[in-house]
């Protein structure tokens, strides 16, 4: 058989009461230290409470980290879409969310957001999605083109939803997903709702580089300057001063736009003359879309990169309960 990796043997030991201190030189040393645990933080009649306790403790973790670890084996081969179904049977019960959560899933299974099946053509298992975590679909459905941003804000919020309450029902057997756009965002000086609504007055190159300092560029020189080259596809990362990460989505337009505009210099964003956008330009730009927006609020470029600490648009805050 095998040998455990030491963290391995040293969690059994911790968790298993048959093999907990059995040295004599051990044994003393440990009841040296409870001794003095006992007159710290305890009277005295508490001492032997205390001492049944510890014993009952570390049976009750045993035991259930043996039937913790016997659940997380029976989830290994039940079939994804059981799952989804139980969850759907659960939430319909909520006649205030359930119905828009039952139409939003069913929305992504009819355009194949959701995998039901493996590479090899059986059903998708738990073990699966445990290994391919639910960040792909997330982002799949975001680059979905014939929806609106808002209609993809709520169907991924929704499978969001779905994959917390997964996380939770298996006790993280298959983690969470997450927003990665609501992430990236979250400690923005301008909310999100009202980036989206912003860029809507903006040229489609220009809320392409409005969406690249949003998401996370360093700088505005360095979105500017950005050369074709610099865009990992395969890992959505850009070649900043530093790599950064990006949604996927963006990272398709971003290479959908360069193909659509060829330039001769490689820049992903160039005026007419083929010459890299200047920052005068995009300043006037933002400002004359600022003046139609109905929010009146005033964006520039440093504000799109500026932070403020505000949490508020936490992922799956409109499907939340």
């Amino acid at each position: 058989m095998k040998e455990k990796h030491v963290e391995g043997r040293f969690k059994e030991e911790q968790l298993n009461p048959d093999k907990r201190i059995v040295s004599t030189d051990r044994r003393s040393l440990f009841s040296t230290f409870w001794q003095s645990c006992m007159e710290k933080s305890s009277k005295a009649k508490d001492k032997d409470k205390f001492t049944q306790m510890l014993s009952q403790y570390t049976e009750k973790t045993w035991e259930f980290q043996n039937a913790f670890n016997d659940f997380h084996d029976f989830l290994k081969n039940i079939p994804f879409v059981v799952v989804i179904g139980h969850w759907v049977e659960g939430v319909i019960v909520d006649k205030q969310i359930g119905e828009n959560y039952l139409k939003g899933m069913k929305r992504l299974l009819d355009h194949d957001l959701i995998p039901l099946t493996s590479v090899k053509g059986t059903p998708l298992t738990l073990s699966d999605l445990r290994l391919a975590g639910h960040q792909e679909t997330i982002e799949n459905i975001r680059c979905v083109q014939l929806w609106t941003q808002a209609e993809k804000d709520d169907l991924v919020q929704c499978y969001v939803r779905f994959s917390c309450d997964l996380a939770r029902y298996t006790f993280d057997y298959v983690p969470a997903g997450y927003d990665l756009d609501r992430k990236l965002t979250a400690s923005r000086q301008i909310p999100y709702e009202v980036f989206y609504s912003f860029i809507q007055y903006l040229s489609k190159r220009d809320a392409l580089l409005s969406k690249l300092l949003y998401f996370g560029a360093p700088s505005i020189d360095e979105v500017l300057s950005l050369q074709v080259k610099a865009i990992d596809k395969k890992t959505a990362h850009i070649k900043f001063s530093e790599p950064c990460q990006f949604p996927k989505h963006l990272i398709l337009e971003l290479l959908a736009h360069a193909k659509e505009s060829p330039n001769s210099k490689g820049l992903v964003f160039a005026n007419l003359r083929g010459e890299q956008v200047e920052r005068a330009h995009l300043n006037q730009s933002f400002a004359r879309a600022s003046e139609r927006m109905p929010e009146n609020v005033k964006i520039t470029p440093a504000s799109l990169v500026r932070s403020s600490g505000d949490f508020r648009n936490s992922p799956g805050e409109k499907f939340r309960n």
